[in-house]
């Protein structure tokens, strides 16, 4: 084959190319690099900042004259989360947000961090839906609402309600994913290709770590009438 004919034959093909552009883009993966039982494990990271958290226990079915009693407290919380999602590879291929890069169905993942000593832990869950676009999916906020444990107990004489306030450390879960791509062409063409990608939530409360508790002691509401008609 001569040389003419080989230039004309790498012609064709970068015509070809050219004639078979991109015509849409899909998230249609995301799936936790690293998982374990289910859940994505991830880091958390202290902000050094607290939530208040409250809980109530009463003894208001154990009879007067009973001895007292311990409560043990599950607090409950309520938080505003931020869930940060980057990639700089699908950046790239948005133009850096010019082109639309959507998701094909709803996505979700369960992050969870416990430390070695497994005393505390953290967890969020993040996801993606298909009415969002990737710029769109970057960040987003949510309220998130949830109970904990912790090591604040109290003692009180039977007829009583307990009520607790507590602070309770916040920090951001961080946690690598894999976004997979997938690049349809006028020709008919399908590509998938993975990305990496990292997903952080920040504002998350760290599980049973509530200190400074406070309490304030009342009557059941029958003892409380009881001692109004006396």
């Amino acid at each position: 084959m001569g040389v003419r004919c080989v230039f004309a034959v790498l012609l064709v093909i970068l015509a070809r190319g050219t004639e078979c552009p991109v015509t849409k883009r899909e998230i249609t993966g995301v799936t936790c690099k690293t998982k374990l039982n289910g859940n994505c494990l991830s880091t958390w990271t202290s902000s050094g900042k607290m939530i208040g958290v409250s809980g109530m226990c009463n003894t208001c079915g154990v009879p007067d004259g009973d001895p007292d009693q311990t409560c043990y407290f599950k607090f409950s919380y309520t938080s505003t989360t931020t869930q940060t999602t980057t990639s700089t590879s699908i950046t790239e291929i948005s133009g850096g947000g010019s082109a639309t890069i959507g998701f094909s169905a709803d996505f979700g993942e369960n992050l969870l961090f416990e430390d070695a000593q497994g005393t505390s832990s953290a967890s969020a869950t993040v996801s993606f839906s298909a009415s969002q676009t990737w710029a769109s999916a970057k960040s987003t906020t949510n309220s998130v609402s949830g109970t904990t444990s912790s090591g604040c107990d109290a003692t009180i004489p039977p007829l009583y309600v307990m009520n607790a306030k507590g602070m309770m450390k916040t920090g951001t879960l961080s946690a690598d994913l894999v976004m997979t791509v997938t690049e349809w062409t006028s020709c008919g063409g399908k590509t998938a290709t993975p990305h990496d990608a990292t997903v952080t939530v920040d504002n998350v409360p760290g599980l049973d770590s509530v200190s400074g508790c406070t309490f304030s002691a009342s009557l059941c509401p029958s003892r409380a009438r009881v001692a109004q008609v006396q």
